[in-house]
């Protein structure tokens, strides 16, 4: 990934900030920080990177979803989406057995299809951010409905890895608030996240040599 195709992947969202003193105020500037020194590595290859910059519409959105469902939803979440709507990375180590040298080598700055995530089963590391669409019922009936049973109302927030480290949303009527629950393999098992939104994503955007090494492997 050369500096003028992350340049191009960051354009519009530049100067984006979240809510004045929340974790994730500076979390685009730190994520691109992160981008680039990945792209530093020269075994590792950034497939795809998008960026959905966010919107007066968006926020417009934010504020309705509360209204209509009478829940209040994280300074944490709200100012990450005061950034950007949808958020997706995926790299992969050229040692990987599944690496291909004709595909994997190309950078896109486009988002990668959602089943791309589901086939590839450890094949790349990914970021996926969705958008607040199932919320809204702008794209219905996407829920976990599988975990209905559970008195949990799942919705997808961010895929990340393969079948590990996923993201959801529950909404609590009761208490009139969002809960994030994460899990595994398709929330088989689920638990509520034992951190905030905030930490929770900045983990996801730690680098070392020991994390880039085990992605050659998995």
């Amino acid at each position: 990934m050369t500096q003028a195709e992350l340049d191009q992947a960051f354009a519009g969202v530049e100067d984006a900030k979240g809510l004045p003193g929340t974790k994730l105020e500076f979390f685009l500037r730190d994520f691109r920080a992160y981008v680039q020194e990945l792209s530093a590595y020269p075994h590792v290859s950034i497939t795809h990177l998008h960026l959905q910059p966010s919107s007066e519409e968006i926020q417009l959105d934010l504020r309705i979803l509360e209204n209509s469902r009478g829940i209040t939803i994280p300074d944490e979440i709200k100012s990450l989406y005061n950034q950007v709507y949808r958020l997706q990375l995926r790299w992969i180590h050229h040692d990987h057995p599944r690496f291909d040298r004709n595909t994997d080598q190309v950078f896109r700055a486009k988002p990668f299809a959602d089943d791309l995530v589901d086939q590839e089963m450890g094949r790349a590391r990914y970021i996926n951010i969705t958008t607040f669409d199932h919320f809204l019922q702008k794209v219905p009936g996407v829920y976990l409905d599988f975990k209905q049973a559970d008195g949990l109302q799942l919705y997808y927030l961010n895929y990340n890895s393969h079948f590990s480290h996923q993201l959801a949303v529950n909404i609590n009527k009761e208490a009139k608030e969002l809960e994030l629950y994460t899990g595994d393999d398709y929330f088989a098992d689920a638990w509520k996240l034992d951190t905030d939104f905030g930490t929770y994503l900045y983990q996801q955007i730690q680098l070392s040599d020991q994390i880039v090494a085990t992605a050659a492997k998995e």
